[in-house]
Order: structure tokens, then sequence, then C-alpha cells
């Protein structure tokens, strides 16, 4: 394994907030999305460097979203995800994020951190009104080095995610067909052709030895 090898971003939003979006996706992935009303309050620490430009409870427009701890752990709890559309237009105005984004508390945590350069961790508490009390934590998100990688079926969604935006989804559907099996690719000219957008090549070959 290379070491640190690549690192991803997963989320379309600042990297500060990354480790408490995948805490709050964790909790999601044992218990479900969860019902804005029935939440009492969210608590969400990450280190005070990272909380210093992310700490934003009220969101007014797309770019405080971004920078949004608060806010991008209630997109999380709400929808099981953290995605571009999120992140535009009016969507920080979204009813049932306005109705838990006020539950939604971000504190500095006071964890000593092993490597002080990189302190990527986070933990969360979601606490609903029957008193039911639910946390997890992260020490550094997924994709960060090599050692924790992306699953491939998230990397597939943010790949989805983003292409959609450009390429048709029988395009999209080839693209990842083209990427899976690039070792075997004739011609990189015919890889970069399924990237032209609104372009539909749900019947472009990925290699000619299939």
């Amino acid at each position: 394994m290379v070491a640190p090898g690549a690192s991803y971003k997963q989320y379309p939003c600042c990297y500060s907030t990354h480790a408490a979006v995948e805490a709050a996706l964790n909790l999601v992935r044992e218990h479900g999305t969860f019902d804005a009303p029935a939440v009492a309050r969210v608590d969400s620490w990450t280190p005070a460097r990272g909380l210093a430009h992310t700490d934003r409870p009220d969101p007014r427009n797309a770019l405080e979203a971004k920078f949004s701890v608060q806010y991008c752990v209630a997109r999380a709890l709400l929808h099981g995800k953290v995605v571009l559309e999120h992140f535009e237009g009016d969507a920080c105005y979204d009813p049932a994020l306005r109705v838990l984004l006020p539950r939604v508390h971000a504190a500095a945590s006071a964890k000593q951190y092993a490597r002080s350069d990189n302190p990527f961790d986070a933990e969360v508490r979601v606490t609903l009104t029957d008193g039911t009390v639910f946390c997890a934590s992260v020490d550094q998100p997924l994709g960060r080095t090599a050692a924790t990688p992306v699953a491939p079926a998230q990397m597939k969604a943010k790949f989805e995610n983003c292409a959609q935006r450009v390429l048709a989804p029988d395009a999209v559907a080839a693209a990842l067909r083209a990427i899976d099996a690039f070792e075997n690719l004739d011609s990189v000219r015919e890889f970069t052709a399924l990237f032209e957008p609104s372009i539909s090549r749900s019947a472009f070959p990925t290699n000619r030895a299939a």
C-alpha cells in the first residue's frame, strides 16, 4: 500500500465538516434517517482549528452552508447523504432543515491529538424527544489516506452525483463501465469522448476485447 496515498473529498463542503458528517451518516446507517420533529438536540464536537471557520448555526446562502458544520450534520441526519443539491439555490431554506437546524449545536473537541498537524476527528450525539441518545465518533474521515479507503459504492455515488449534471444518465453509466475496465481500453480518445456533455452513449464500447 502506498502511504499516505491519494486523499478523496467525499462531500461537497468544507473538509473541516467531513468527520462530523461521517459520524452523522454512521448513525443513519445504524438507525435510519432522523425525523426533525423527533430530535430534541444534536451535539457536534470537532477540532477548534476547523470549528473556527465552520461554526455557522444559521447559514443564509450556499457558500455559508458549505462552511456550516451545523448545516452539514443536519443534512446528513435528515437525508442520509450530503450532496451538491444541498448547496445550490435556496436549499438552505428547506423547511425540514430549518426545523432541525436550531437544535444542532457545535463545540470544540477537548481531545488531545497525537498529531497536531492532522486534527480531523469528530463526535456527534443525537438526543431524541423521548430521551433516547445515539452517539458516533470518527477519528478521520474515510478517504483521508490509503489506510481509510472510501468504499467503491460511495465513490460511485459521488461520481454519479457530479457527472449527472453534464451527462445524460446512459452516458454516466457508460463512463462508469469504462472506468471499471480502464486497463483494457485501447484508446484514451474513446474514453475521454464519453465525457462530452449532453451526448448519449449507452452503446459506446468500453473496450474491443469485451
